[in-house]
C-alpha cells in the first residue's frame, strides 16, 4: 500500500476511535450482567475497555505460543544452515587445492562437503580434474558418467566423454555426444568446432555445411568465421576427392577453398601452385596476391618469387613490389623484398630490407639469410657473425597451436598433440611461464 494510502487509512481509524470515546463521554451507561445470583454492574466505557485489554493479551499470548512452538524447527534450520555454510567453506577450499595442484587436499575437502551436500555434480566435478591430472582416464570417465546425468554439468561430462570415445575411435558416439553438448549451448564456440571436426572426419560433407549455416544464421559466427569454416570443409573433401584419384573435382573444391577464404594459405598455395602447374602463370600471380593482402606468408613468397624465376631484373622487382605493396609493412614482405634482391645481387638493398625486418621483430631467420647474403656477397666474418646472432636471436614465426603452443613446420587441420581443430595459425611464439603458483589451466577433454 502507498504512503500516503496508509497515512490516511490512520488517520480515519485515530478519528473513528475519537468520536466513539467522545460518544460514550456523552452518552455514559452502565453494564448490567446477572450470573449465578449475583448482579454485575459496570460503566460501559470501562467494560470496553476491559474487553480491548483481554484480546489484546490474548493475541499476544496466541502469538508467543505460535514463536515458542517454532523453536525447534528455528534451531534446526540454522543448524542445517551453519553446516551447508560450513560444506560450501570445504567446497571453496578444495576448489582452492585443485588450483595449486593439491590433489590429496582436493579429495579430502570434497569428502568433507559430500557429508553435508550429497552427491553434488560440483563434487563430481572436482574428482573428474583430479583424476584427469593424476592421469586416471577410468575415475576421469566415471566421474564424467555420473556429470553426464545432471543437468548443469551434462554440457561439460558430453564434450569430454565424446573427446575420449573420439580418441578410441568410437566415432558414432563421438558425434553424438558432441552434438548433446553443442545443442545445450550452441553459442560455445568450442562445442560448435568439435561437432565441426567429428562431421568433417566422418566425411558429412552436408551436415557440416548445415551446422556451418545454421551458426552464421544465428550469429553464433560471423561472416568471416563462416567462411574460413567453409574454406575447411572444401580443403577436406578436397583431399577425399585426391585420395579416390578425382583430381578434377578436387581443384574445384581448392578453388572454393580459396574464394571462400583468401587468407587460409594453405588453399591458396595450392590453387597458385595448381595454376601454375596448368600454365595459368597471370591467374597464379593474381591468387597469390589476393591471399598476401589477406595473410602473408613465406609459403606464398617462395612460390611468387618461383614463379617469377625467369624475369629480368627490372620484371621481377616491379612483381615483388606488386605483391608487398598491400601489407608493406609486414615482416614477410620485407623478408620477400630481401630475398629478391639478393636473387638481384643487389645486397645494399637486400641489407636495407632485412634491417627493416629486423625493426618489426629479430627473428634469428632474419639473421641466418643475412648470413646467406653476407657469404654470398663475400664477407665471411660478417657472415660468422649473423650466425652467431642468430641463436641470440628471438625464435621464428611458425604454425603455432592455439590451445597447447604446439610449434610445426607444416599447417595441420589438426593438431598433432591435443587433436584441437583449426588451432594452428602462423604467428611469432610468445614467452610463456607461470610464476604465480597456480596450476596451469587444464581441460577435462584431454584425460592424458
Amino acid at each position: 500500500m502507498p504512503l500516503a494510502l496508509r497515512l490516511v487509512a490512520t488517520f480515519l481509524l485515530l478519528a473513528a476511535v475519537s468520536a466513539l470515546a467522545l460518544w460514550l463521554r456523552d452518552h455514559a451507561g452502565v453494564l448490567r450482567m446477572d450470573w449465578l445470583g449475583y448482579r454485575i454492574e459496570t460503566p460501559l466505557a470501562v467494560a470496553l475497555t476491559l474487553l480491548a485489554i483481554s484480546l489484546v493479551t490474548l493475541i499476544l499470548l496466541i502469538y508467543g505460543l505460535v514463536r515458542l512452538s517454532h523453536l525447534p524447527l528455528r534451531y534446526r534450520l540454522r543448524k542445517q544452515e551453519s553446516r551447508f555454510r560450513g560444506s560450501l567453506d570445504e567446497l571453496t577450499y578444495a576448489l582452492t587445492s585443485l588450483a595449486v595442484a593439491d590433489h590429496a587436499g582436493a579429495l579430502r575437502h570434497a569428502r568433507l562437503a559430500e557429508k553435508q551436500l550429497g552427491d553434488h555434480p560440483l563434487l563430481d566435478l572436482v574428482r573428474a580434474h583430479v583424476a584427469r591430472r593424476t592421469q586416471d582416464s577410468p575415475g576421469a570417465q566415471r566421474q564424467l558418467e555420473k556429470m553426464l546425468a545432471h543437468p548443469t554439468t551434462r554440457m561439460l561430462a558430453a564434450s569430454a566423454l565424446s573427446h575420449l570415445a573420439h580418441r578410441e575411435q568410437r566415432l558414432d558416439e563421438a558425434v553424438r555426444l558432441a552434438e548433446t553438448a553443442y545443442e545445450m549451448q550452441p553459442a560455445h564456440k568450442p562445442n560448435l568446432h568439435a561437432l565441426l571436426a567429428l562431421y568433417l572426419e566422418q566425411e558429412a560433407w552436408e551436415p557440416a555445411l548445415l551446422l556451418i549455416e545454421k551458426a552464421r544464421r544465428l550469429g553464433h559466427l560471423s561472416r568471416a568465421e563462416a567462411k574460413h569454416q567453409e574454406a575447411l570443409l572444401y580443403w577436406e573433401q578436397s583431399a577425399s576427392l585426391t585420395r579416390a584419384g578425382d583430381a578434377a573435382g578436387s581443384a574445384l573444391l581448392i578453388r572454393q577453398a580459396f574464394r571462400s577464404d583468401p587468407g587460409f594459405v594453405p588453399a591458396a598455395h595450392e590453387h597458385a601452385a595448381r595454376l601454375m602447374a596448368g600454365g595459368h602463370r597471370r591467374r597464379a600471380a593474381a591468387a597469390l596476391k589476393r591471399a598476401w593482402k589477406h595473410q602473408p606468408h613465406p609459403m606464398l613468397a617462395d612460390l611468387y618469387l618461383g614463379l617469377h624465376a625467369a624475369s629480368t631484373q627490372t620484371r621481377l622487382a616491379k612483381a615483388v613490389e606488386s605483391l608487398t605493396k598491400s601489407q608493406p609493412a609486414h615482416l614477410e614482405s620485407h623478408l620477400a623484398r630481401a630475398q629478391a634482391a639478393m636473387r638481384l645481387t643487389l645486397w645494399d638493398e637486400a641489407r636495407q630490407h632485412l634491417a627493416r625486418a629486423m625493426d618489426v621483430r629479430r627473428e634469428g631467420r632474419i639473421y641466418r639469410l643475412l648470413a646467406e647474403l653476407e657469404r654470398r656477397a663475400g664477407q665471411p666474418a660478417a657472415a660468422t657473425a649473423a650466425l652467431e646472432q642468430a641463436e641470440q636471436a628471438e625464435p621464428d614465426s611458425s604454425w603455432l597451436c592455439d590451445a597447447c603452443e604446439y610449434q610445426g613446420r607444416d599447417w595441420q587441420r589438426l593438431c598433432p598433440r591435443c587433436d584441437s581443430a583449426d588451432t594452428l595459425h602462423w604467428r611469432a611464439p610468445e614467452m610463456s611461464g607461470r610464476s604465480d603458483g597456480f596450476a596451469a589451466p587444464f581441460d577435462l577433454r584431454k584425460l592424458s
